[in-house]
């Protein structure tokens, strides 16, 4: 493990992450409420999560624990890579 180099380090833009979600068949849909999106795993489980503009490493790391295992998601993926 490393330590944070600063207060945005592995901040991840909002649409990155929900693509690679997509990407590995989770249904995402956004909800009428502020950054608010329900996410349907393959088994058919919703939940409801806050997912601002640009997501913090506690979020993403939730995120793999929820959908990692079951969707074949590895954690490094939701690290994009600069262009």
């Amino acid at each position: 493990m490393r330590l944070r180099l600063g207060e945005r380090d592995g901040v991840q833009p909002r649409q990155h992450v929900l693509n690679v979600l997509r990407e590995h068949g989770v249904e995402v849909n956004p909800l009428d409420v502020f950054d608010q999106y329900e996410l349907v795993d393959r088994e058919g489980d919703p939940v409801v999560a806050y997912l601002p503009p640009d997501i913090e490493p506690e979020t993403i790391e939730w995120l793999y624990r929820r959908f990692g295992e079951l969707h074949g998601i590895v954690i490094t993926e939701f690290d994009r890579k600069p262009n």
